[in-house]
């Protein structure tokens, strides 16, 4: 198996050293250097962000396929791509064109579909980079033998849009890592810790959950005292930082900022209610995404407490099963479950905090195996 990678370090995509593992034995045919400079793309977005958005950032990535394709010296059987970002898909398309052999194209997001409550990428495109990206689009998916997506809905998404290619579209979720599981039997801290891991950016808000934690604190503080604590990590915009100081009256509420993961990953461990909260997309054909956060809250075995829309994907995994999920409106009742949860830790009761059995849906293993046989499948097609 050959490899064509970006060089390390990539401009916002670092890498991970606890996955170098995986590539021993793989034969990397090339590394190619990405030219960014996040103040130059700072400065191009200033003049013209059409530039960056053809179709993203690492487009120096793709411009490289010729020397991609030589480093290859005999023809392959199978060609896979990853996305995002989609400069690797449209140096897949080069390497299709070259030696047209099976391809799969995986998209981790949707790539030029975007509309007033979609927050794709493509949301911010100007209008000659959506033309441009929905025709490069089109030919990919043209060429591509099969098109994995993460999501089902993302798949219906698709199939209204393209409804010629419905029988290439396959469904690969994200995926957590099998070695990462390890037991972790739920024992009852000194504090209810109530996790939240995740920034905070332009899309996503976390009105909602202060609202109701501070309805909790004016309903219950005197008899909760400090047996509570609502933990807070990553990166936030202004206008989210402005919301937080709103409600640094109450002392439950202890943002730490950025953190390494491996502390992010104790953390979410020793945690008793893990909260995902998802960006606002009201329009139910449109609220595709799989947050990757979801995975790391399955390896730690806690219950799940969501704020999202009832038609998102991430309702659609947590509700009954992980966990419990609350819209965006329902500050009084997220509040009421709050205190339940409160009076279910007084009670050390392990079976509501604890969700040990993590499905295969979602096992790197499992879906690798899937992989496999996929790409036997189509090398032998032709």
């Amino acid at each position: 198996m050959s490899v064509i990678t970006s060089k390390d370090p990539t401009l916002f995509m670092e890498p991970d050293a606890s996955l170098s593992h995986y590539g021993e034995g793989i034969d990397v045919a090339t590394t190619l250097n990405i030219v960014e400079n996040r103040y130059i793309n700072y400065l191009i977005r200033k003049v013209n962000p059409a530039w960056l958005q053809r179709p993203d950032s690492k487009f120096s990535f793709w411009w490289q396929s010729q020397r991609a394709i030589a480093s290859i010296k005999d023809k392959p059987d199978i060609l896979y791509s990853r996305s995002y970002p989609v400069s690797s898909t449209l140096l897949a398309l080069q390497l299709k064109k070259k030696w047209d052999i099976p391809w799969v194209l995986h998209l981790s997001d949707p790539w030029a579909q975007s509309s007033s409550s979609f927050l794709s990428p493509a949301t911010k495109f100007t209008e000659s980079a959506r033309v441009w990206n929905k025709a490069q689009e089109l030919l990919c998916f043209s060429l591509a033998d099969r098109i994995s997506l993460t999501s089902q809905k993302t798949i219906d998404l698709y199939a209204k849009i393209y409804p010629q290619f419905r029988e290439k579209f396959v469904y690969y979720p994200n995926v957590f890592d099998d070695e990462l599981i390890q037991s972790n039997p739920y024992a009852r801290g000194k504090k209810l810790k109530i996790v939240y891991n995740g920034g905070f950016g332009d899309a996503r808000s976390p009105l909602p959950y202060l609202e109701a934690i501070a309805s909790l604190w004016k309903a219950h503080q005197p008899e909760i005292g400090n047996a509570i604590e609502f933990l807070f990590t990553g990166e936030m915009t202004r206008a989210n930082t402005e919301i937080f100081d709103r409600y640094r009256h109450i002392s439950w509420i202890n943002h730490r900022g950025v953190i390494a993961y491996r502390d992010v990953v104790s953390m979410q461990r020793e945690a008793d209610i893990l909260v995902n909260i998802d960006s606002d997309i009201p329009d139910p054909n449109h609220a595709v995404f799989f947050p990757s956060k979801l995975l790391d809250y399955m390896v730690a075995q806690r219950r799940i407490i969501a704020i999202t829309n009832r038609h998102s994907t991430t309702h659609d995994v947590v509700h009954g099963k992980l966990g419990d999920c609350f819209s965006f409106t329902e500050v009084k009742e997220l509040a009421t479950f709050l205190y339940h949860v409160y009076q279910r830790y007084l009670q050390n009761d392990a079976a509501f905090f604890t969700k040990s059995e993590v499905g295969s849906e979602y096992s790197a293993k499992f879906n690798a195996s899937r992989l496999v046989d996929l790409f036997t499948h189509l090398a032998k097609i032709g």
